[in-house]
């Protein structure tokens, strides 16, 4: 912004003249900028380290002056070696690009701050690590987001808050569903509601009961258990207050309902709800299973209804996980319609994707094995089957 240049650099028009007279630099509306990202990138990476880094602490400096945003302030922090201010802002910034939608950047600025994780006290150590595995797994890095959890895990142990060791636990279970490893998934609920059950009854109680119900209705079609677990999570989730424990517990209920008793107007309306409370992650969950419920009847039409509409809602809001689920979906609705092509390029896209081997990409397998078996390549069909 030319006003930041007249703060750091009163002589700048001078400066720049040669460079806009050549076409490298353009000055419009306030803004000076570059007129080819490889130009910029040139000159930054010709720079010499000493040199960029002091001035990005003046431009921090000056941005801090007249009271920047975090997101502004954490690239220069971050490049000037200035620590202490990153520690302050780093955060800061994280929960900004969330709320806005922006959750890669938010992991990436959460990652930033946890680079200097000893300078902060346990317990806001361990609210980072729990922050970053949101995020980490919203968009779809569920290693990294495992290997949080493990570390907040430790410090919730160590601080003896058992509902915050149950939150991990639950948590740790999300991430080997995703994963695509069912028994370390039931292992760690398990032992998430063992710990939370002889707890005051709260929010992550109220999930892990939601949890359980998905578990036990979709993967063991236990009716009588899963409608016990059902009205826990919902009585819970109700004396909670909290829209984004409502959100979650409603969203799976509405799964469950769906799978069990073939009506998908509770997803249908938890699908509403977490769009009005810009839960984006629950919204897509939502997505997900009424697009699954549609193709599990073969009912193409409303699949590629709600297959459209999420990839629509979650592409701009980096909602990974259930986006890489719908594109599988839509792969197999592809192949139902005959286009061989495009059901192969969807389903490669899935897998080639970082964590397209996990849950996210079953459909995205499965349509490949049908695909391989057509053609008669069963050697190829056989391994994607395995999978």
């Amino acid at each position: 912004e030319t006003g930041l240049l007249d703060a750091v650099c009163p002589g700048w028009p001078e400066a720049a003249a040669a460079a806009e007279e050549r076409g490298v630099l353009t000055v419009h509306g306030g803004v000076v900028a570059f007129r080819h990202e490889l130009a910029r990138r040139a000159v930054e990476e010709a720079m010499p380290r000493s040199r960029s880094r002091q001035l990005h602490a003046c431009v921090l400096s000056a941005l801090r002056a007249r009271g920047a945003d975090p997101v502004e302030l954490v690239h220069h922090a971050e490049r000037a070696g200035d620590d202490d201010t990153l520690l302050l802002v780093a955060p800061l910034a994280a929960r900004a690009a969330a709320a806005a939608g922006a959750h890669r950047e938010a992991a990436a600025h959460y990652g930033r701050a946890l680079k200097l994780a000893d300078r902060y006290p346990e317990v806001e150590r361990a609210d980072l690590l729990e922050a970053f595995t949101v995020e980490a797994s919203t968009t779809c890095l569920i290693g990294d987001a495992m290997r949080a959890a493990e570390q907040a895990l430790a410090l919730r142990e160590a601080q003896a808050d058992p509902s915050g060791v149950g939150r991990n636990l639950r948590w740790m279970s999300t991430l080997a569903w995703l994963s695509g490893r069912r028994a370390e998934m039931e292992r760690q609920l398990t032992a998430a509601l063992e710990v939370l059950e002889v707890q005051s009854p709260g929010p992550d109680l109220a999930m892990a009961y939601s949890d359980l119900a998905v578990r036990i209705g979709l993967y063991g079609g236990q009716r009588e258990e899963t409608e016990r677990a059902v009205a826990d999570a919902v009585a819970l989730a109700a004396a909670v207050h909290d829209p984004a424990v409502l959100d979650y517990v409603h969203v799976r209920v509405g799964l469950v309902h769906a799978a069990l008793f073939a009506d998908d107007g509770p997803l249908q309306r938890s699908l509403d709800r977490a769009r009005q409370d810009r839960h984006h992650l629950e919204a897509g969950m939502a997505y997900q299973g009424l697009a699954w419920d549609a193709v599990l009847r073969r009912d193409w039409t409303t699949a590629r209804r709600w297959i459209g509409e999420g990839v629509e809602y979650l592409e701009p809001r980096e909602i990974l996980g259930p986006l890489r689920y719908l594109r599988g979906l839509q792969a197999t609705t592809e192949l139902a319609a005959g286009d061989w092509t495009a059901a192969e390029a969807t389903a490669r896209w899935v897998l080639a994707q970082e964590g397209g081997q996990g849950i996210t990409g079953v459909h995205a397998s499965a349509t490949l094995a049908r695909l391989h078996v057509r053609r008669g390549d069963i050697g190829k069909a056989t391994s994607a089957v395995q999978e």
